[in-house]
């Protein structure tokens, strides 16, 4: 459910390398350092989305080139994108590379609604990154073992202390905070609204519905919390593991350190 960028999504999703920290009151924990290389990554993932997939030798950038219109330069807002929001999207496109590599993802039953937007002047709230994993063959009121349903929420800090960012993750995916009822149906029915349009018939779309039963289920449900910060932070958050609530089953926290995390923006002007 990625239009754009998916293959080097993939790639970059190869390259990661997070590496189990702890268990900490119910959470898993992990952390991916990445390298220089795997940033030049997640900054061509993101140029391909604001391109469209559309390159300079395409006809139809030529067509309008005869006419004046750069459209490269528009499809990449150039100019317009605040620099909070640009770190923010590559943050989640890194974030996003990290669940496909270990939590079962897929960029075939992904989707992540808050990018690309229709300007990068503003900056969405709420879930990042959802993985709806339906079975085909299943029908009913009930989910089978195979269905699952991923939700990440992708957060980055250049200057707050590590605990305020540790504390908006947690409330991010929780569902007595953020994560409640009401903001859960109105982002899953954004998703069946894409998996129809697909192709996917009504009856087997709206099943996604079914995993607001017993939510969030262990069983059927993964939250993922992913904190992106730059290396020098990286200790402050792994001593801030300790204070995360206690939880039951399916919750994941991750610490991805990225390399001139404050910089980024300076990649895609």
């Amino acid at each position: 459910m990625l239009p754009h960028g998916s293959a080097k999504l993939t790639a970059l999703a190869s390259q990661c390398a997070a590496s189990p920290l702890t268990s900490v009151n119910g959470w898993q924990v992990d952390v991916w350092d990445m390298s220089a290389a795997d940033v030049d990554l997640a900054v061509e993932i993101y140029q391909a989305v604001l391109a469209g997939d559309v390159t300079s030798g395409d006809p139809v950038v030529a067509k309008l080139a005869t006419q004046g219109v750069d459209l490269p330069k528009l499809l990449s807002d150039a100019g317009e994108g605040l620099e909070l929001v640009t770190r923010a999207d590559i943050a989640e496109y890194a974030a996003a590379a990290s669940v496909i590599a270990t939590d079962g993802f897929t960029v075939a039953s992904m989707l992540m609604p808050n990018i690309p937007k229709m300007g990068r002047r503003k900056s969405d709230s709420g879930v990042d990154v959802f993985d709806v994993q339906l079975d085909a063959t299943a029908s009913g009121p009930a989910l089978v073992t195979s269905e699952r349903l991923g939700l990440a929420s992708v957060k980055h800090t250049l200057t707050i202390a590590a605990s305020g960012l540790r504390l908006a993750i947690v409330k991010s995916v929780s569902p007595k905070h953020e994560l409640n009822q009401v903001y859960l149906t109105q982002q899953l029915r954004v998703v069946v609204g894409r998996l129809q349009s697909e192709g996917m018939v009504v009856a087997d779309a709206r099943r996604t519905f079914l995993f607001m039963a017993d939510f969030p289920d262990p069983a059927h449900v993964g939250l993922f919390g992913v904190a992106v910060v730059d290396p020098s932070l990286r200790d402050a958050m792994v001593a801030q593991l300790s204070n995360l609530p206690t939880v039951t089953g399916g919750h994941m926290f991750r610490i991805v350190t990225f390399p001139d995390l404050a910089n980024v923006h300076l990649r895609c002007p």
